[in-house]
């Protein structure tokens, strides 16, 4: 029999694990700021727990999109994290629960892909302190779910987007850099396209910060407690 110290190791290793979802991976690969992202997660590369599908499905939707960068070297970059995160592979109890999870969305026509609840069965099961997602009509699902689903409850200020993840970066970091990689891809994605501005002339730092702060509190006044502070 193990021993209590064992079990308690393993919880403590599962806490440092913060589970990421695809969208972030690609996207942040696509803007060439993976690294910063997962910085602000915050992370090390070893503390970052995808699917263990993503290397796949990321690496066969980033040959689909229409990118305006050399798409080789975001490849190179993806292999690079793929070798040093921590592949996530859910257990039978995570299975179920994911399951579970995903039939209950589909009877009130909500957004939540396998994906996404096989992230949300993992940190629930593992008491994870992050869940990094994308996915924000994922997010707003979870909110739905949770009303008749206490487990969920386990989710409450663990769930981080992808503007927060952003907002976090250019608060310690120079935000027109941040601003060049986003609008250099305006095809990755529409809501950092607006927050950032990138079809102006000019822009300050205070009006990044309002246009991501403007989306986060609107997906936080719909997500409950959701959202991490």
């Amino acid at each position: 029999m193990q021993s209590h110290s064992y079990w308690q190791y393993l919880e403590a290793l599962h806490n440092m694990i913060s589970a990421v979802d695809n969208d972030i991976v690609l996207k942040g690969a696509c803007y060439t700021l993976l690294d910063r992202i997962i910085e602000a997660i915050p992370a090390a590369r070893t503390e970052v727990g995808i699917l263990g599908a993503a290397p796949f499905v990321i690496t066969r939707q980033l040959k689909k999109k229409a990118l305006l960068g050399d798409k080789s070297l975001i490849l190179k970059s993806l292999e690079d994290f793929f070798r040093e995160a921590t592949r996530l592979e859910p257990q039978e109890e995570e299975q179920r629960l994911a399951a579970e999870f995903e039939f209950a969305a589909q009877r009130k026509h909500l957004s939540l892909d396998s994906g996404e609840s096989q992230l949300c069965a993992m940190v629930v099961v593992r008491n994870m302190d992050v869940l990094a997602t994308g996915d924000k009509r994922a997010v707003l699902s979870i909110a739905q779910l949770m009303i008749d689903d206490d487990r969920l409850n386990a989710l409450m200020g663990r769930v981080r987007c992808l503007e927060q993840i952003v907002l976090s970066i250019i608060q310690n970091e120079e935000p027109f850099f941040v601003r060049s990689c986003i609008c250099s891809e305006p095809s990755v994605d529409r809501a950092l396209n607006s927050c950032f501005a990138c079809h102006s002339q000019k822009i300050c730092r205070d009006d990044i910060e309002q246009g991501l702060n403007s989306y986060i509190s609107h997906l936080r006044s719909g997500s409950s407690e959701l959202l991490a502070n």
